[in-house]
């Protein structure tokens, strides 16, 4: 909390890393730190209104575009009984070998993935 008794921005931060984490488990079957077959490599949040402790959050996380070794999601934080937005994020995403410490190709099963969850988002949001 901070003196306003808000959650403090940094939480946001903590907020979409738990919705890429979600992303791994329930897209990719990630069960292990070590699986999570990308690093981080942008945040840009845009932060719309205050969260405060009587708010519950969820975060909502789909894919926006497919590089070739990386891709974006975009996050947003919102009330879970309400659908309230708090702050829309663009995360970069970029498919690591953690074993080499080197940046690879989106390996196939992983774009098959992200290919199937880019066309959901296109056909739900109108600027997709």
């Amino acid at each position: 909390m901070d003196p306003f008794a808000h959650v403090s921005n940094s939480v946001f931060v903590a907020y979409l890393e738990i919705g890429r984490v979600d992303y791994c488990r329930r897209r990719f079957g990630v069960k292990d730190v070590f699986e999570v077959p990308f690093i981080l490599a942008r945040i840009e949040i845009d932060l719309k209104k205050s969260i405060e402790i009587r708010h519950t959050v969820e975060v909502q996380t789909s894919v926006i575009r497919i590089g070739n070794s990386s891709w974006d999601f975009r996050s947003k934080i919102v009330e879970s009984n309400t659908g309230e937005l708090f702050a829309i994020a663009k995360t970069v995403q970029v498919t690591f070998d953690h074993v080499r410490k080197c940046t690879i190709p989106v390996p196939p099963d992983i774009r098959a993935v992200l290919e199937k969850d880019l066309r959901e988002f296109q056909k739900q949001t109108p600027e997709g």
